[in-house]
């Protein structure tokens, strides 16, 4: 935001309100690309290539796609190491939270802007001419690509990543709990106010979730 107000207070105009936002759209991607995605504790060992900046919606729709993929396949647990990681994986997924929603209030200012001078500049070259016709309509603010939609897509992919990230390592510490599921010997004469079998679940869920609660009592 102090960067768009200095921006437009030193350019005389802000007519090169595209060239700045692409510098937006670079910085925006090297965050979610180099800081956020490199933190997280098993990125290098998912793709090597990860911490290649994407140059284009190409490159960014390769990613979401990865992370995607990620999301869907089936029997590969994913287990953190330490508490730490799971700590570092709730920073991320906090702080790609935060990033998204920056992206879109500042993609609004800066569309907001353009359509101001654009506006501005059809009425002073009406007024110039003498025309008493009707000032033309501001042009589309994407076409002048003065769009982060790519940006945000491309944190919510990291927010996805996390979040896949801590509901695998949930997933594993239960994984024991669940797979003797079946081997389990119901007998209706047994009773009792809780089995084994949800005393360990219970324990399970209780060494993660209290944690990971606390470490996103900030996020949505």
């Amino acid at each position: 935001k102090n960067l768009l107000v200095e921006y437009l207070r030193i350019s005389g105009g802000g007519h090169g309100l595209p060239n700045l936002t692409q510098l937006f759209q670079r910085r925006l991607r090297e965050f979610a690309t180099r800081v956020l995605r490199q933190a997280l504790p098993s990125a290098t060992q998912q793709q090597s290539s990860i911490g290649a900046l994407p140059k284009d919606m190409k490159d960014i729709t390769a990613i979401i796609t990865q992370v995607q993929s990620l999301l869907v396949r089936e029997g590969e647990g994913v287990r953190l190491s330490s508490e730490e990681e799971v700590m570092r994986v709730c920073s991320v997924l906090v702080s790609a939270e935060y990033c998204s929603q920056m992206t879109n209030k500042l993609q609004a200012k800066l569309v907001q802007k353009w359509q101001q001078l654009s506006t501005n500049s059809h009425a002073a070259g009406s007024t110039e001419s003498g025309s008493n016709k009707t000032v033309a309509a501001a042009p589309a603010a994407a076409g002048s690509g003065i769009s982060l939609a790519a940006e945000e897509e491309l944190f919510h992919a990291v927010l996805s990543q996390c979040i896949l990230l801590l509901v695998g390592h949930t997933e594993s510490l239960c994984e024991s709990s669940l797979s003797g599921l079946p081997k389990l010997n119901w007998l209706l004469e047994q009773t009792g106010d809780q089995s084994n079998y949800v005393s360990q679940l219970a324990g399970h869920l209780s060494s993660i979730v209290p944690l990971v609660r606390y470490n996103l009592h900030t996020s949505r």
